[in-house]
């Protein structure tokens, strides 16, 4: 299998050096170009290609290689299309970008091996860790006002996330060659415009945009913390617990450093230097005497001046100047889901991951459980004369169910029946577009003071609340 990984210049990092990229910056106890192959590509071999989408700097390639453990190649578009040329007809092509980083590991294995002669275009969408979980879709004009929220169940929220949560694409060798994409997004589009049969495999996992400082910040913190729990990285020390340290490492005795700390090779801490975690320390850094770093990612060669202080920050080059822009009280960062959670699929709309929380205790689940069920029986047999006049009323005043069943979310994120006594006239769905420019309330809830599509019995049930009454069953 060819693996080709897509790198690009974050907007975070600074113009020099110009050699650095997404790709090469420190990751853990590695680079992402390191963790990108051991978190997808796990136990996938082939030529690895780096297609870079900016003009490649000279000393580029070198730092590239220079950073990894992998065997790579850089090549652009073109020199990926002389490549394909001559290949097998069933040779598949994995493509990865690493700006869409899955918060947890996930393997292109699984997908590859449950092709069963599928020879089409794969695409594997993350659609969030909790399945169960709801979405809203918040729309806004373009002065930026709330026009309309809309609530996503979990069995709908997929197509909102697949235009942007492309975790990795399995591809046709020869479908590759004949087409240019800057992103997955674009080689989907490209492949479904020349007519490659292409199908999205939903994976459950949330997703970080490492183009974003945040991002990058909050997926580093995620590796220290993790990681360092369970297995030991490779190739360092840990001196202290949570400090780990690379060889050639030169750590003055009055340097403090808070955990969890991960220093590169031939780096230099002079004295009185204050470390706060979690913060990376690139290969040949140099963190001048009385100099502050913390909750930080440095680029290989970093130097920070004397007495400079930096927070929640991705530096690279000479630093002589303090930025401290970013401080959080906690000591920790908030996981940024920019791509699922807080993903963002124009200016028009946002799409935002809810939550919601669950009872552990059983004993008080059964309780509440049986209280529900013994309450509502004992009151539905009560009122079942009551019931069965309202019905009756119903069908006579307006055509039309008895009953209207409205879609909410339930226990788990998923939805119900609700159910109420119909108040209004049977086609009030198809009604209420109509109406949309005279909903009095922001929101996902349309109300009208004056709705026109309230029946007259409809009314009266409203305002003594009897059209909610068959809730008990629910």
């Amino acid at each position: 299998m060819l693996i080709a990984i897509i790198d690009r210049h974050p907007p975070f990092l600074p113009p020099t050096p110009a050699e650095l990229s997404l790709l090469t910056l420190p990751m853990g106890s590695g680079s992402v170009l390191d963790q990108a192959v051991n978190r997808v590509l796990q136990e996938v071999s082939g030529d690895i290609f780096i297609l870079p989408t900016f003009a490649i700097h000279p000393e580029y390639t070198t730092l590239l290689q220079r950073s990894t453990a992998f065997g790579v190649k850089v090549t652009t578009p073109d020199g990926l299309v002389e490549k394909l040329k001559n290949v097998d007809l069933a040779e598949m092509v994995a493509i990865v970008d690493p700006a869409c980083w899955p918060t947890a590991a996930v393997g292109i294995k699984r997908l590859a091996n449950s092709e069963n002669g599928y020879l089409g275009a794969t695409h594997a969408v993350a659609v969030g860790a909790d399945a169960n979980c709801t979405r809203e879709r918040v729309l806004r004009d373009s002065q930026g006002h709330v026009r309309k929220i809309e609530r996503l169940y979990n069995r709908v929220s997929w197509p909102e996330a697949a235009n942007s949560g492309i975790l990795f694409s399995l591809v046709p060798a020869r479908s590759v060659g004949e087409v240019r994409f800057d992103s997955l997004a674009d080689l989907r589009t490209a492949l479904v415009a020349r007519g490659v049969l292409t199908r999205d495999e939903p994976v459950s996992t949330d997703l970080l945009d490492l183009m974003s400082e945040e991002g990058y910040l909050a997926a580093n913190e995620q590796i220290l913390t993790q990681q360092g729990e369970s297995d030991p990285f490779l190739g360092f020390t840990e001196i202290q617990p949570g400090i780990f340290v690379g060889q050639q490492v030169q750590l003055h005795p009055t340097a403090r450093l808070i955990p969890p700390v991960m220093i590169y090779p031939e780096t230099t801490v002079e004295q009185g230097v204050t470390i706060v975690g979690p913060t990376v320390i690139g290969t040949g850094n140099v963190l001048r005497s009385g100099s502050t770093v913390a909750q930080c990612v440095l680029a290989a060669g970093t130097e920070v001046g004397q007495g400079v202080s930096l927070r929640r920050k991705v530096s690279a080059g000479t630093v002589l100047t303090s930025d401290t822009r970013g401080l959080v009280s906690s000591g920790r960062f908030d996981l940024p889901y920019t791509c699922i959670g807080g993903y963002h699929s124009g200016d028009d709309d946002k799409l935002v991951q809810g939550t919601h929380e669950k009872s552990n205790n059983p004993i008080q689940q059964a309780i509440k459980r049986t209280l529900d069920v013994v309450v509502a029986f004992t009151v539905l047999l009560v009122l079942s004369p009551l019931l069965v006049v309202v019905a009756v009323m119903l069908k006579l005043n307006s055509r039309g169910p008895i009953f209207f069943a409205h879609r909410r979310e339930r226990k788990g994120g998923l939805d119900f029946p609700c159910l109420k006594f119909r108040t209004m006239v049977f086609n009030a769905d198809q009604l209420q577009r109509t109406l949309a420019k005279h909903n009095e309330v922001d929101g996902p809830q349309f109300k009208m003071d004056d709705d026109p599509r309230v029946t007259r019995m409809g009314r009266f049930l409203r305002a003594t609340n009897l059209d909610e009454l068959p809730q008990l069953w629910n």
